[in-house]
This record gives structure tokens, C-alpha cells and sequence, in this order.
């Protein structure tokens, strides 16, 4: 059964009443003496001597008090504060017991192996040109370090794809919506058809290929991708299996299939054998298949959709990381008791195989940090639209918070857009000219008058209206006839600085509609009823939250 509660927990202890007994016995003076001594006796144990964050000798006093003092910091920003000071997380010298990953003092154990219960084979060392190509410091090495996205994609054997792809009409880039996938095709095209993603590989000519290859991205070396591209076809066994795969197919009925729950035969906890044409694959003339395998035509016009947990679908999409056509993740690798050494019945996930692979061990050369390292972070936005938000602060807080005040700033390259893409694209005069000058604004090349602080805009920069009823008059003329022409309605748009002026005009607008007015409010109702009485309707009717459509919505009943 349960231990009895004690009848003194909370504030009146046998201790509490001594004190409070002590202190009623005490005089006024008495008083002020006893609470002058305990705040001396705060102000000791509160103390830190003044060493700099960086000065590890005390490094648990420090840590508590940077903690102390940076609790909830972000939300009482200070511009007189130097937060770099505060960013030292120490040296990477704890090394984990079970793979001798280096990591950071406070960061979570376990995170690179699981404590233990994962264990892969490490990864071997790339033979030349690859080698010289990553690790080395010639021009070539740079450039291709650089360039790496590129070359990988001159040499990757499967496509893109996604849910759906959205195209604006006049934007060069494009939003995804849904699942990104990879997809895969057949091993040879139709004869009127071009070479595509791992049909390059049976084009059967070493020039024809380094052609199609040189074609398909830009920035690249002919000379780096004549190397690499002879480096695949010896290195890679995906590469050398299709080959042999092909030699097999007498018709294009035929199809190869690579398993995705075979175990090439010999693998085990320490060593990955290259995969053979008889472990991991058949050629079949039927729909002998599972889910998960990946099955390939000799000939077809059909794309397949690659399973993320088929074991060949890093190295299909990543030639360069998987230069052997090596396994990437898949659900069938077993987790280890790091006491037996034994396999147990808990699979790696995602993370444990990923979290393992790109983790820095002093004793090892890891070939993907490397490929990894000089990559690119873009930090993109506009320091004259974007600032930070801090409540109850000046302007003057606002910009010292910003990404340009931080000491990491120093580090950064700048670039600037220089082309107005929609404004291109349309291939307009006076849209370009007025692009140009919205530029010098946002510049601060206009002349500023000194008397007032005010700048003149020039004469051609727009037409001002003198009231509202004319700037909607100018934006939606006639707009009894056209209300119901939604193709006009989408190319017009009135900008308010504030809300408060976006519904005045609004309501002006909709009273030029005709049709019978009808009102609706945004919230009538409380979530949890039992709250009713506190929020009355009219109450909940005054509310004008700014994530909602304004309360007073006017429509007219055969409004489509």
C-alpha cells in the first residue's frame, strides 16, 4: 500500500513555524539585521568570479551561469548584450565508449550510435582519380568540391519527381507539393530517343557518352567527367551488374529485378561484399516481384517509382557518395547488444544509420564530410522588408538584432539580385523602368531634402489619386459591370499599410456592389461551453483577430 502523506508538506513545516516563531519575537531592529546578514549570505552563494566564457578552468560554474543568465533571453532581447560571448559550446572531446565519435560535451549521448546498438562497416577510402578529386587541393579538387551537385547529377542513374509540381508563368523556379520522390527507367531507349539518367551508361561509346554527359549540366570540367565517368564503369558494381543484366535480356519482355530484402551473399557485421548479378538480382520474364523491388525494363517508356527503403536508393541517386554502388539505408539492418556483440530483434532507423555516417571519428577519413564541407548555406531576404520583432522596442533594437549585427556577419558573401525576373520575362519598358526606381529607393540614391526628411519621387513614378473614391475608381473602373469577371478581378489589387485601412476600403468598395447586404461575424462561439457565460456574443462579435476574414463580410445571395 501506499506510504501516508505527511500532514506538514508545503509552507507550514516544523521549520516554517520556528521561523515565523523567531521572527514575531524579534524587534523591529532585530528584524533588519537578521534580513541585512541573509541578503550578504545570498550575494556570496549567488557569486561568480568574473572569468571570461572562454576560460575553461571553471567550466561548470560557468555553464550555470550562463544558464542562469540566458534563461528565456530571446524574449528580453538587449542591444547593449554581446551574445557572442554566450555561443562557446567547448571542444568536441567527449568520445563515445562504442564507436570513438568525437562529440560536444552537452550534446545527447547516444546519438551517434545509440549508445552501442549500432554498428556499420566503415567506409572505404575512394582509389584515384575520386580521391585526389576530394581530398586533394589542386584547382581540379577545388572546382570539383565546388561544383559537386553538378557532377553528381551528370552521373546519377534516377529522375526526379514529386506529388504534384506547381509552375508559376513567370517564375523560373517551381514549388512542390506532396511526397518527393526518385523514379527509374528502362536500361535502354527507343531508337529516336536520347540517353537519359542510366541509359548514358550503355551508350557503348566513350565519347558519345562524354558528350551526352558534358550536355546535361553546365559548369562542369570535360576532363573531371572523362575521369569519373571511367571510374564508374570500373568501380561501380550497380554500373557492372546492369551490364551483365543486359547481356541477359534477349527481348525487351525482359526485366531485371534487384531484391530489396535480398542479403548479398557473405555480409556480415564488419564488411559489405560487392553485390554480383546472382545475389541480389534476376532476370525474369514475368511479375515475380515484390512491393520494394526495383524492376527494370530492357526497353520501355514506363518510369518506376524507386522505394526510399530499397538499400541501392542512395547509390542510384548519389554515385558520387556511393562510388561502389555500396548498400545505403534499408529496414533490414539489425541493432547489436554492445555487451554480446550479438544481433537483437530491433532494427537501425533512419536516423541511427544517418546520424552514424556523417559523425566525425578522429581515427577514420570520412570522404562524405569532405563532400559535405564546403557546401553552401543561402541566408536569403531583405533587410529593408524584413527586420525582427521585438516587442516594446525601438527601431534602433530592432536593426542590432538583425542577421547583419550578429559577429557572423564578417563571414558572409554577399550577393545581390541584379535581373527582375517577372519584369524580364514580360519584356516591359515601363514595368522595367518602374523596377529600376523602386530599386534606387530601397537603395537610398534618391536626394533627400534636408528641411523635412522627405524624398521626391520622380514624376513617372505613379499616379496619385487625391482620395479614396478616386484611387478605386482608377484600380476597379466600372466595377458594377466587371465584379463578376474573375479573370478582372485577379489582375487588380489595392496595398494598405495597415488593416484598418484594408476593410475602410473594402466596405467602400462592396457598398458600390448591388444585391441585398447580409453580414457575417468571424466568432459567435467558445470552444468549451462551460466558458459561455464569461464570452458573451457581443463580445465575441467586437473581435477582430488579424488570422481571420474581417467579421463583416457583405455578399450578395447569387454571388458565385
Amino acid at each position: 500500500m501506499p506510504p501516508a502523506r505527511r500532514a506538514n508538506i508545503g509552507r507550514r513545516t516544523r521549520n516554517a513555524n520556528d521561523v515565523a516563531l523567531l521572527r514575531r519575537s524579534q524587534t523591529a531592529d532585530e528584524r533588519a539585521q537578521a534580513n541585512a546578514s541573509q541578503r550578504e549570505r545570498n550575494a556570496r552563494n549567488r557569486f561568480v568570479n568574473p572569468v571570461p566564457v572562454l576560460n575553461l578552468a571553471r567550466p561548470s560554474r560557468i555553464r550555470r551561469a550562463v544558464l542562469a543568465e540566458m534563461m528565456r533571453a530571446a524574449f528580453n532581447y538587449n542591444s547593449q548584450i554581446d551574445y557572442s560571448m554566450y555561443g562557446y559550446i567547448g571542444m568536441m572531446d567527449a568520445i563515445c565508449p562504442h564507436c570513438d565519435a568525437a562529440n560536444f560535451r552537452g550534446e545527447t549521448p547516444g546519438m551517434c550510435c545509440a549508445n552501442g546498438k549500432v554498428r556499420l562497416p566503415a567506409l572505404e577510402t575512394p582509389p584515384e582519380p575520386l580521391y585526389s578529386f576530394i581530398f586533394g587541393t589542386s584547382q581540379a579538387s577545388k572546382h570539383f568540391l565546388s561544383h559537386i551537385q553538378q557532377y553528381n547529377s551528370a552521373f546519377q542513374m534516377t529522375s526526379f519527381g514529386a506529388t504534384k509540381i506547381i509552375r508559376d508563368n513567370f517564375m523560373p523556379t517551381f514549388k512542390i507539393q506532396g511526397q518527393i520522390y526518385h523514379q527509374a527507367g528502362s536500361l535502354l531507349p527507343y531508337p529516336d530517343a536520347d540517353h537519359q539518367f542510366l541509359q548514358i551508361y550503355f551508350i557503348g561509346d566513350e565519347n558519345r557518352e562524354l558528350d551526352q554527359r558534358c550536355a546535361i549540366v553546365s559548369n562542369t570540367r570535360r576532363e573531371i567527367i572523362r575521369e569519373l565517368q571511367r571510374f564508374f564503369h570500373q568501380h561501380n558494381a550497380l554500373v557492372q551488374l546492369f551490364k551483365i543484366a543486359l547481356d541477359r535480356m534477349p527481348t525487351d519482355n525482359h526485366k531485371i529485378v534487384i531484391r530489396a530484402d535480398r542479403t548479398p551473399f557473405g555480409e556480415h557485421a564488419r564488411r559489405f561484399n560487392a553485390p554480383t548479378i546472382d545475389e541480389v538480382a534476376i532476370v525474369i520474364l514475368g511479375d515475380q516481384f515484390q512491393s520494394r523491388d526495383i524492376v527494370l525494363h530492357r526497353r520501355n517508356e514506363q518510369l518506376q517509382r524507386v522505394s526510399e527503403l530499397h538499400r541501392s536508393y542512395d547509390a542510384l541517386q548519389y554515385p558520387i557518395l556511393h562510388w561502389k554502388g555500396d548498400d545505403g539505408y534499408h529496414i533490414n539492418i539489425p541493432m547489436i547488444d554492445p555487451r554480446t556483440g550479438l544481433h537483437i530483434q530491433k532494427k537501425v532507423s533512419a536516423m541511427n544509420f544517418y546520424s552514424y555516417r556523417l559523425m566525425i571519428r578522429p581515427q577514420e577519413q570520412n570522404y562524405i564530410l569532405q563532400l559535405f564541407g564546403g557546401a553552401l548555406i543561402l541566408l536569403s531576404g531583405d533587410f529593408r522588408q524584413t527586420l525582427p520583432v521585438i516587442p516594446r522596442s525601438t527601431p534602433a533594437d530592432e536593426i542590432n538584432a538583425c542577421l547583419k549585427s550578429t559577429v557572423l556577419w564578417r563571414y558572409l558573401q554577399k550577393l545581390t539580385l541584379n535581373i527582375n525576373m517577372r519584369v524580364h520575362l514580360q519584356n516591359d519598358p515601363a514595368a522595367h523602368e518602374f523596377s529600376k526606381q523602386l530599386l534606387e529607393i530601397g537603395d537610398g540614391k534618391i536626394q533627400i531634402d534636408r528641411t523635412n526628411g522627405l524624398i521626391a519621387v520622380p514624376n513617372n513614378f505613379c499616379t496619385i489619386a487625391q482620395s479614396i473614391d478616386e484611387l478605386i475608381e482608377c484600380v476597379f473602373p466600372n466595377i458594377v459591370q466587371n465584379y463578376r469577371n474573375h479573370d478582372w478581378l485577379t489582375e487588380r489589387a489595392i496595398l494598405a499599410p495597415k488593416n484598418i485601412h484594408v476593410n475602410a476600403i473594402n466596405f467602400q468598395i462592396q457598398a458600390k456592389l448591388p444585391g441585398v447586404v447580409t453580414k457575417y461575424k468571424s466568432i459567435d462561439s467558445v470552444m468549451n461551453q462551460d466558458e459561455a457565460m464569461n464570452y458573451p456574443i457581443e463580445f465575441l462579435n467586437s473581435l477582430e483577430p488579424e488570422i481571420l476574414i474581417h467579421q463583416n463580410c457583405v455578399t450578395e445571395p447569387d454571388w458565385q
